[in-house]
């Protein structure tokens, strides 16, 4: 009886454990949904002042410029950094093999294989009832 209610208690500590994660990952997601808004935001107005700057044929102040395009590379360097984070919480790599490897064990017994045997048994002379001749 005790050995089921410490699997229990494990399990249970299992299911807290995956949906903090899961919490945490769900956060990670809207803050890269709203830098990603921030960023179009000023990549809209960085838009609008060489569209202004064009249309009035006149320099217009390269602060404005210089401002929003370190806003932008500051924004990206986040927008890379959550998505780093978002992927170690979500193991991607290791689920992505995963979701791999059985194509690539099928591929390999089923094609990869044969083939290779294949070309082996074309330096033979083999009927299948007598012993296989190198020629």
């Amino acid at each position: 009886m005790d050995r089921i209610f410490s699997e229990i208690k494990g399990t249970a500590d299992k299911v807290v454990k995956k949906s903090g994660e899961l919490f945490e990952l769900s956060k990670i997601k809207i803050s890269i949904s709203s830098t990603k808004s921030e960023i179009s935001t000023n990549y809209k107005k960085l838009g609008e002042l060489v569209y202004l700057m064009q249309k009035e044929e006149a320099s217009t102040n390269t602060e404005e410029f210089d401002e929003i395009i370190s806003k932008i590379d500051e924004l990206n360097e986040k927008l890379t950094e959550l998505l780093d984070l978002c992927s170690s919480l979500k193991n991607e790599k290791i689920t992505a093999y995963l979701f791999i490897l059985p194509c690539l064990i099928g591929c390999s017994v089923f094609i990869i294989i044969p083939i290779f045997f294949s070309f082996g048994l074309s330096f033979f002379d083999w009927n299948l009832l007598s012993k296989p001749q190198f020629t």
